[in-house]
């Protein structure tokens, strides 16, 4: 199961029963509670407040009745300031407002000093609010808000998974796979295909190949928006084929959300040597898939691997935009794909281009 770190924003010593019911509900739903409990000293506290905002995937807001703690050089409170470097970073944001009567009931202490600021802070604030009345509520609907939270695709809510290695038994597992993690993907995905419409007959039969094809294309068209698809191809040495799979995939997409560049990287005969196609998922996984070496598919969230993966994709996605201008620049299709050549054997002088 995916699990998603909450912030949970509030004021501390009024609040510390709201606070602790609120962890335990985070931690029964599955997943990991942070907040300034699990803070050691600092000097400069903010930053590291920040980063636990960068860090987690959800903002938790918990208003009772004060205003709280004034950060010094701002003169804003440490709560309104977390909020608003949850919305600068564009944070799914759920808010629980103690209502009045709860307020009362409770015995919690009001604002009394900064009033106006405490007032201009709540009415800053968009959104959904969910009024909380009695102490049954506070954790009654948290699975639900988390999971709304999780399913708003405005917002960059990547999760976590413990580092796992799956390995696949079969081309219709892989497969399947991949087309689940495509449709699952939040924030980006690079997809290395290494030969355009490969042919992939001499491995499975007509019918494997239709639904592997069909099953990919769906998950393709369903990619959710905001997710930034970048597809780099691969394709073969031989001049003409070169210069008709350039053209064709330089004009791939065009006008579609999801237009790319293509990295043309001109590969002695992939049926002599396949390589591998490489999927990297919202920077968190990466999937090795080759219908020539079926028993060596997997799947992995390995850091080390997936951040060696990452590097050479970033690095090659921003190679295939130099290749495309140079490509683009002029009618001369000859002296581009030479100049093209060029500039990626300067950058890599081990690559055969």
């Amino acid at each position: 199961m995916k699990k998603y770190q909450i912030f949970l924003s509030s004021t501390i010593e009024d609040l510390k029963y709201e606070r602790n019911e609120l962890f335990k509900s985070i931690i029964e739903a599955g997943h990991i509670p942070a907040g300034m409990e699990f803070f050691t000293e600092c000097t400069d506290s903010l930053s590291l407040i920040y980063k636990w905002i960068d860090d987690s995937d959800i903002f938790l807001l918990l208003l009772g009745g004060r205003y709280g703690t004034i950060e010094e050089k701002s003169k804003l409170g440490f709560v309104e300031l977390e909020y608003k470097y949850a919305l600068k970073k564009n944070k799914s944001i759920i808010v629980l407002k103690l209502s009045d009567k709860y307020i009362r009931t409770e015995n919690k202490p009001k604002e009394n000093y900064n009033i106006a600021l405490y007032e201009r802070f709540l009415s800053s604030i968009d959104g959904f609010k969910k009024i909380i009345d009695e102490k049954y509520e506070l954790c009654k609907g948290m699975t639900n808000w988390i999971n709304s939270a999780i399913n708003d695709h405005n917002h960059n809510v990547m999760g976590w998974v413990r580092d796992s290695f799956i390995r696949f038994n079969n081309t219709n597992e892989v497969d399947d796979y991949v087309a689940k993690r495509l449709r699952e993907a939040r924030s980006i995905v690079y997809d290395f295909t290494w030969a355009d419409n490969y042919d992939l007959s001499r491995v499975r039969n007509e019918t494997q190949r239709i639904n592997r094809q069909q099953n990919f294309n769906s998950a393709i068209s369903n990619i959710q928006d905001g997710v930034d698809y970048r597809e780099i191809f691969t394709f073969p040495r031989n001049r003409t084929e070169r210069y008709y799979k350039v053209e064709k995939l330089l004009n791939h997409f065009e006008g579609d959300k999801r237009a790319n560049y293509y990295c043309g990287y001109y590969e002695t005969s992939v049926r002599i040597f396949p390589k591998l196609h490489i999927i990297i998922i919202d920077d968190k996984e990466v999937i090795f898939d080759s219908s020539l070496y079926g028993e060596f598919n997997c799947a992995t969230t390995n850091k080390n691997i997936v951040e060696i993966m990452l590097a050479y994709a970033k690095e090659a996605w921003q190679l295939s935009h130099k290749i495309n201008d140079l490509y683009m620049s002029n009618e001369n299709v000859d002296d581009n794909l030479k100049k093209a050549q060029d500039e990626c054997k300067r950058n890599n002088p081990d690559w055969e281009v």
